[in-house]
């Protein structure tokens, strides 16, 4: 099934969240298609400057194309060959109006918008709240209050989780299918923002498409394989065992864990490939990015065997923590990660998926779940 186009084909992409986990590598395969001749056109960064690390929009796009990161298929490139058809442009979203900063974009023709900027704050606390509500819900609606005159379609990237606390079989269409019941602000205002761009692209006639991946991990397809620009979620819990490994300490920790759970995970790259093969097809107007099933128990176990951690439990529920190590586990990780290891074992119905990567198979996290935690530990989740 051949998604592509004409290689003569006059399309403008812009992408936000091109220096995060699952942007970075859609910008890698715009990027290949663009070399490749697919298309004929522009791809517009939208991308903010790094204030902590002091780091202009331009020097942050360079560092994502270092040769020692990029995948093996981009190598053969130069930089100035890898940034010649890139349009990058200094801003910040959130909260300012686009509208000067567009000018020039309103000119090209036939744009896309691919939208993965986003705050990953799973926490539940007001800061958590707060961060949330004005990034990926105001920041969204503000970025297509200022781009909606001249986009072609509106793609939104959100989670597979916007649909909250559900069971059984998981469809590709949330419309009908959303619970009331979220297991953080994150997974709220993702829905939220999903019902928002969908009325607003719809009174405005513009095309508009949600892609929704599970849970990230490194690469399982493109070398260097296991790579991944941040690390967080599951390889934050294993990140916080490792440290106490490191400082040698081995005071016991309970871990809340449903025995009959499962957790979906999907690789980066796997993920940016569906991507640029949905965002296109006008067919497809929601999309889970996930494998049917998740990973059960046992690869909790096997992660925390892999970081060297040996003294913990599984319990049904946390009691007020004895000791500094757990207190810091409970208020700092288990917020953030438990919920998804609580919840009853669902599945997810993938076959337009498996359609539309007909050639492209979806490697096993399964089996390639200890080299993905090994490559992290040896580089110190960094």
């Amino acid at each position: 099934m051949d998604y592509t186009t004409s290689p003569h084909y006059k399309r403008t992409i812009i992408l936000t969240g091109s220096t995060g986990v699952v942007g970075s590598h859609v910008l890698y395969e715009l990027l290949r298609q663009r070399l490749n001749g697919k298309f004929n056109g522009r791809i517009i960064l939208l991308v903010r400057y790094d204030k902590k690390k002091n780091l202009s929009a331009i020097e942050r796009i360079h560092n994502l194309l270092h040769k020692s990161i990029i995948p093996e298929y981009l190598l053969p490139y130069s930089l100035i060959e890898l940034t010649q058809h890139l349009q990058i442009i200094e801003c910040e979203f959130s909260n300012v109006d686009l509208s000067n900063a567009c000018k020039e974009i309103e000119k090209q023709t036939d744009i896309y918008l691919i939208h993965s900027a986003a705050t990953t704050n799973l926490a539940t606390d007001k800061n958590a709240e707060q961060e949330n509500k004005e990034i990926n819900y105001q920041g969204s609606l503000n970025l297509f209050e200022s781009c909606k005159r001249f986009i072609h379609k509106f793609i939104y990237i959100s989670t597979v989780y916007a649909s909250g606390r559900l069971s059984g079989i998981i469809e590709n269409e949330y419309s009908e299918l959303r619970s009331n019941d979220f297991r953080n602000p994150y997974e709220r205002y993702k829905s939220k923002t999903e019902k928002a761009l969908a009325e607003r692209c719809i009174e405005n006639g513009i095309k508009y498409q949600i892609l929704r991946p599970g849970v990230v991990v490194g690469r399982l397809i493109d070398q260097p394989l296991y790579f991944l620009p941040k690390y967080n979620v599951i390889y934050a819990f294993a990140e916080f065992f490792y440290n106490l490994k490191k400082r040698e300490v081995n005071a016991p920790i309970n871990i809340k864990v449903n025995h009959n759970t499962s957790l979906h995970l999907v690789s980066v790259d796997y993920v940016a490939k569906a991507i640029i093969r949905a965002f296109t097809n006008d067919k497809i107007h929601q999309l889970n990015i996930i494998p049917k099933r998740g990973l059960e128990e046992n690869y909790i176990q096997l992660l925390l065997k892999i970081v060297g951690y040996e003294n913990y439990h599984f319990v049904e529920k946390h009691s007020d923590p004895d000791s500094p190590y757990q207190r810091a586990y409970q208020s700092k990780i288990a917020p953030s990660f438990e919920p998804y290891i609580n919840d009853d074992a669902f599945t997810f119905d993938n076959k337009t998926l498996k359609e539309l990567m007909d050639e492209i198979p979806m490697i096993s996290v399964r089996d390639s779940f200890e080299n993905l935690i090994k490559y992290a530990v040896e580089n110190q989740f960094k």
